[in-house]
């Protein structure tokens, strides 16, 4: 885990890890995510609460990556550890 923080109520995580596929299991739903030639890092973000340290599912969260002030790549997600 690279960084935790909290705002409001709310606590988050980033986490980063080198490009490998993954399965995405939301509710019935179930994917796999396979690597293509342009990744680079898998990038997995975390919701929770930190009072009782409960995971928030499906909180619509995206992340913005920057480099300088031109944006490289712009993502929803939503992960759980």
């Amino acid at each position: 885990m690279s960084e935790m923080a909290k705002q409001g109520d709310y606590a988050f995580g980033l986490m980063y890890s080198y490009a490998h596929r993954f399965w995405n299991i939301n509710g019935d739903s179930v994917s796999l995510t396979e690597i293509t030639d342009e990744d680079d890092v898998h990038l997995m973000a975390s919701v929770w609460d930190p009072e009782t340290m409960t995971v928030l599912p499906d909180t619509g969260l995206s992340a913005e990556i920057y480099q300088g002030d031109s944006l490289v790549t712009q993502e929803g997600c939503v992960e759980s550890p």
